[in-house]
């Protein structure tokens, strides 16, 4: 039989928490491979390798890219924490000829790109997200009315206090 791993391995190895592990099995999503005397899981490298859609070898004209991307030039220092992060998963991942890119504002087109931090959120939490992106927004702009006000009454010479 293939060598086999824990639960926690498995779970490290996916990026989910093993309660995220156990869920998927109740849900079908990820049946474990043979299970201990003791009733523990037990996962193996390609069936981990399978469910994230992962060929185990991978074919010659496939090229691995880890892509980093800042959307502008004042987010350039967060191209190093993305590397750092990139790096980590690869060498976890046990991957080899990965092809590391970093770009300021660019974009990839035509190619396969897998997701490393994808957050997965109930509806009920994806709209207090989007509430409070909402609420955001407004009191940003609130903020920038009452700073373009500040800056037209100084500008007219009123005196701040005595603006109504």
């Amino acid at each position: 039989m293939e060598s086999t791993m824990s639960t926690g391995k498995a779970a490290k190895r996916l990026g989910v928490s093993v309660k995220t592990l156990q869920r998927w099995e109740r849900e079908g999503r990820l049946i474990p491979a043979a299970r201990t005397d003791s009733n523990r899981r037990l996962y193996t490298e390609p069936q981990l390798r399978a469910f994230i859609g992962w060929r185990q070898a991978p074919e010659s004209s496939t090229r691995l890219v880890a892509y980093c991307r800042v959307s502008s030039a004042a987010q350039k220092p967060d191209l190093a924490d993305q590397r750092r992060v990139l790096e980590e998963f690869v060498v976890a991942r046990g991957l080899a000829n990965v092809e590391f890119v970093e770009e300021v504002d660019g974009g990839l087109n035509g190619c396969e790109i897998l997701v490393l931090n994808q957050e997965r959120l109930s509806p009920e939490q994806e709209m207090v997200q989007d509430l409070m992106s909402i609420v955001h927004g407004f009191s940003s702009r609130l903020y920038g009315l009452r700073k373009d006000r500040k800056t037209l009454n100084e500008a007219l010479g009123k005196d701040q206090d005595n603006t109504e």
